[in-house]
């Protein structure tokens, strides 16, 4: 978010993950940043980098080397609703009876961004379980959550917003879907609170006000 690396969104469909690729190796841009801007292009380079170094798939090592490290019974790569019919649709704001799912070539446009889903329990079991070092070391994650002040601020490092008081906050747009988590410095306290219908203004501040209901982190 802070490399100046940028991907113009493309309307372009791709049949897999080695043709998006390529697209993005070859339309990858870079402009001297001079203030924070999420990119999602900077994970796919992510992606991409853990297959080379492994010579395995993106989803093979986050299944070897995270899922199979903990138990996440309602976590799956989403790749398509057959693979995973469980979740849920996604609703327009128009039209509350008509469901608007995210189509295959979407999907693979996010991955290592927004490919996978998963339920409540699990995705806080996923932060508890980072938090306390299963995953990688305490010292590693105090790294990889090491805001640098210069030449600007931001809040936002390895893919959650840092609150005041170590509260981790994160949320996002996909579809139709609209994810907001709020979580205490300890893990004790957490609000995760999941939408299927994007609406204005989002359901962001009302996870906010239940987490500071539960919390003395904001007070």
């Amino acid at each position: 978010m802070t490399s100046g690396l940028s991907l113009e969104k493309t309307a372009v469909d791709f049949a897999n993950s080695d043709a998006y690729f390529d697209y993005v190796c070859s339309h990858l841009e870079y402009g001297k940043p001079d203030k924070w801007k999420y990119g999602g292009v900077n994970y796919t380079l992510l992606t991409m980098i853990i297959e080379r170094v492994t010579s395995k798939s993106y989803e093979d090592v986050v299944s070897e080397d995270i899922l199979a490290k903990s138990s996440f019974p309602h976590t799956k790569f989403s790749t398509s609703r057959d693979s995973n019919p469980l979740l849920s649709h996604g609703y327009s704001k128009a039209d509350r009876t008509k469901a608007v799912d995210v189509k295959y070539a979407n999907l693979l446009k996010e991955k290592g961004t927004g490919n996978m889903s998963m339920d409540t329990l699990d995705l806080y079991h996923f932060y508890s379980e980072l938090i306390s070092g299963r995953f990688i070391s305490k010292e590693m994650l105090s790294q990889m959550w090491q805001m640098k002040t210069q030449p600007y601020t931001y809040d936002y490092k390895g893919g959650v917003y840092h609150k005041g008081n170590g509260v981790l906050y994160g949320h996002g747009f996909w579809g139709q879907y609209e994810p907001t988590m709020y979580l205490s410095a300890d893990a004790q306290t957490c609000v995760i609170l999941m939408s299927n219908s994007k609406d204005k203004p989002t359901y962001a501040p009302l996870a906010k006000s239940l987490f500071e209901s539960l919390s003395d982190s904001f007070r």
